[in-house]
């Protein structure tokens, strides 16, 4: 989806902000961006698109890390019938269970902002300082740096 809005709303957002930071009426204005508010106008709404992209990848990145838990496990579990000394097995554990928070930790940093992005959303709740919040889990992860 783009995030360039209707014409209606685009009329909508430029007199919002030529109100807000105290401009000149006829000031050129190049906005973008999408809306719950004027879904009727906007034929992209934030709960389109938290519905056919943000929230599936999660489901499939989640499905993906337990099939892969899983596999590792099990085939963990295959070497069972191997005599191994306990210091080895102690240090295939620590190991499982490290990958198992390398995989878990950047969903559960990334699900956070999402859970509460989607809640503000769907119960019309503004974003001010809720932002800031948003903005700093996203900065904590490597992959966005």
């Amino acid at each position: 989806p783009t995030f360039l809005p209707s014409r209606e709303l685009q009329v909508i957002m430029k007199q919002s902000l030529i109100q807000l930071f105290e401009m000149e009426p006829n000031s050129e204005v190049v906005v973008y961006g999408i809306s719950m508010k004027y879904a009727h106008i906007n034929p992209i709404s934030m709960l389109r698109l938290l519905a056919e992209a943000m929230i599936p990848s999660y489901c499939l990145s989640y499905l993906i890390f337990v099939l892969c838990a899983w596999k590792i496990r099990q085939k963990l579990r295959t070497y069972g019938s191997v005599t191994l000394s306990t210091k080895t097995e102690a240090m295939q554990r620590r190991f499982f269970v490290t990958l198992v928070f390398q995989n878990v930790l950047p969903l559960a940093v990334m699900s956070l902002p999402l859970s509460l992005l989607s809640t503000a959303m769907i119960g019309g709740m503004e974003l001010d300082q809720l932002a800031v919040i948003l903005a700093f889990f996203y900065f904590v992860l490597p992959i966005v740096q």
